[in-house]
């Protein structure tokens, strides 16, 4: 029960990442977590963008 819960903790903290039937390394990790921001940091002012244009064409 002990390694069950040892291992739970692991997961919890993003130790070990299960992904598409294999397992992640810490750097394949590090790289998709990065990746994910980048993706972030430009979906944001993109999906702002386009909303805008939304409202303001529904508004005329």
């Amino acid at each position: 029960m002990l390694a069950l819960a040892s291992n739970y903790q692991r997961l919890e903290k993003g130790l070990d990442v299960m992904s598409k039937y294999y397992w992640a390394t810490p750097e394949e990790i590090e790289r998709t977590r990065k990746r994910n921001k980048t993706l972030l940091m430009i979906a944001v002012p993109v999906v702002t963008v386009i909303l805008s244009a939304v409202v303001t064409l529904l508004l005329h």
